[in-house]
């Protein structure tokens, strides 16, 4: 098996965790894990962050046209004639499930014990964690500073192309009041940019960041009307 460097491992697990991968791509790459401590690790620590933006995040109520438009989906297979099912049809998902466990059985035997993941704090210290998508809801950037730091950290999941004299700005929205600009973002990956001031002075009432491509003589105190990329701003402690 080749061994993958750190920078590559990280992004595909963030990939995997995120549900950003196809189903193949997704697929191969647990079995990756399933073998490969590091990338084992990876995942779980990924998987745990991507757990607790979840949970950071504030829930919001779908229109009612969303669920009217799933059981307009769903009317069709609840009217279809049910189908009958021969004794071997019963005993398929009972035969599944023992082949799963079988398989699982002889695949921890067959990798011996795993290092526990390590808990948040070590993984993920206190921080403010962004992840913007564009208009399609496809994540593009993650965003994360630590609560009491001065640097913000940058992973692009799909980097944007910049059209000469143009720059790329990252804005906080708070939930009351102006936004005003972080930064100016690089288009490499991972990238690291220095802030006025700490994150819990900047972002502690911010409830989104956003991503505007904008000329590079744009003022910055004058937010732009319209963003390219915008997403929740979630604590993580």
């Amino acid at each position: 098996m080749i061994a993958l460097p750190e920078s590559r491992l990280d992004e595909l697990a963030a990939r995997c965790a995120l549900g950003l991968m196809t189903p193949r791509v997704r697929r191969r790459f647990l079995r990756i894990a399933a073998r490969d401590p590091a990338a084992f690790e990876a995942l779980a620590r990924w998987e745990e962050t991507a757990a607790r933006m979840a949970m950071a995040v504030p829930e919001i109520a779908p229109p009612a046209a969303v669920w009217r438009a799933i059981d307009a989906r769903l009317a069709p297979a609840a009217q279809a004639a049910p189908v009958r099912r021969g004794w071997l049809d019963w005993l398929r998902p009972a035969l599944g499930f023992a082949l799963v466990m079988v398989l699982a059985a002889g695949l921890v035997q067959m990798i011996g014990p795993r290092p526990m993941a390590p808990n948040l704090e070590q993984a993920l210290p206190a921080s403010y964690v962004g992840i913007l998508a564009d208009a399609s809801g496809r994540a593009r950037l993650l965003v994360s500073s630590q609560r009491h730091g001065r640097t913000l950290h940058l992973k692009w999941l799909s980097p944007p192309e910049v059209p000469p004299g143009m720059q790329v700005e990252l804005w906080a929205l708070p939930a009351e009041g102006d936004g005003f600009r972080l930064g100016i973002l690089p288009t490499s990956t991972p990238a690291e940019v220095a802030m006025a001031d700490t994150s819990e002075a900047l972002l502690s009432r911010v409830t989104r960041l956003a991503v505007a491509i904008r000329p590079a003589a744009s003022e910055a105190s004058a937010p732009p009307v319209t963003f390219d990329l915008t997403g929740h701003c979630a604590k993580l402690w």
